[in-house]
Formats: structure tokens, sequence, C-alpha cells
């Protein structure tokens, strides 16, 4: 009974995150309107969303071929399957979002995008701040396995990885900004 408070809990808490991160978006955005993207940016979106679903797919059909293998193998496992979906769900986001931002294509042309890089770096350090804190009680083990407090850890390094991205992102624009200037003042 426990774990079903803590799921429906968690369930909560993400649905509450979301509409509060929804609102403010639009809240943050230059023209005070939802994120506005040109044609160019629209077919990277459609290919970072290929690449994400099936990267996701694949991975989704290869951990199906391992969940039919033998069950002692299965329950020898130190990690359950639904970390392991859960690491899938993730994988193909950094997959999307990393084809996206470095092809100019995740934020829309009203976007800021240091709130981004901010908002992603303060969750990817709370969540980060969450899974050490399970690691340093030892609450992060269930019955022996990884719980569900290692998606705290693994959500932490993806926010952190996407952090990273739009940090990387914005020094090549910035570079590239640079030798164009240069370019323009040598003619």
């Amino acid at each position: 009974m426990y774990k079903f408070g803590y799921i429906c809990g968690l369930i909560v808490t993400i649905l509450i995150v979301v509409i509060s991160i929804r609102l403010l978006l639009t809240k943050t955005n230059t023209d005070k309107q939802y994120s506005k993207y040109d044609e160019r940016q629209e077919l990277v979106r459609g290919r970072g969303y290929k690449m994400g679903f099936f990267s996701m797919l694949i991975m989704s059909f290869i951990f199906s071929m391992c969940l039919s293998l033998e069950e002692k193998f299965m329950n020898s496992l130190i990690v359950p399957p639904y970390i392991i979906l859960v690491a899938i769900i993730f994988i193909s986001v950094i997959i999307f979002a990393g084809y996206c931002i470095f092809n100019d294509g995740y934020f829309g042309i009203n976007n800021n995008r240091k709130f981004y890089y901010i908002l992603f770096l303060l969750i990817g350090v709370f969540n980060l701040t969450l899974g050490t804190i399970s690691v340093a009680k030892g609450t992060i083990y269930e019955n022996g396995k990884l719980g569900t407090e290692t998606i705290n850890l693994m959500s932490g390094i993806v926010f952190l990885l996407l952090s990273i991205m739009v940090l990387i992102k914005s020094v090549i624009d910035k570079k590239s900004e640079d030798i164009d200037n240069d370019l323009d003042d040598e003619e």
C-alpha cells in the first residue's frame, strides 16, 4: 500500500511540475506566446522525433527479447525492468533533444535560451542531490535491487546533459558569430 501511495504522489508531483513549467514557459518567451518555430526548425524537430522514436523502438525491442529470456536470468539482475524502461525513455529524450539542439530546432524563435539552460541545470542538480541523498542513506536499493529513487539519479544526469548541450551549442553559435563578424570586417 505504501508503494501505491508513493507512486500516486510521484504522478501528482510530475503533473504539477509539468503544468507549472508549461505556464512558466508561456510567460518567459519574448512575446508571451507559446514557442514558435519556422519551417526549417519544424523539419529538424520532425527528424529528431523520428530518431528518438526509432531509438526507443529498437531499445524496447531488445529489452523485450531480454525479458523473454529465462526468468532466472532476469531475476538475477540488479536493475528491475521498470528502471530499464525509464532509462530507455531518457535515452530517447537525449537523442531527440541533442539532435534538435545542435541543429537549431530545439528552441523556438521567441524562446529565451538562457532560461532553458538555467532551468535544465537546476532540475538536474536538484534530482542529482535527491539521488545522492538516497545513495548516502542506502535507500536506493529495495530488496537487493535498484529502487525508484534511481530515477532521480537518471533524471539528474539527463537534465545536466541537456544543460551541457545547450551550453556547448551556445559556445558554438558565439564562435561562428564571431567568425562571421570578422569576415564582414575584412570585406
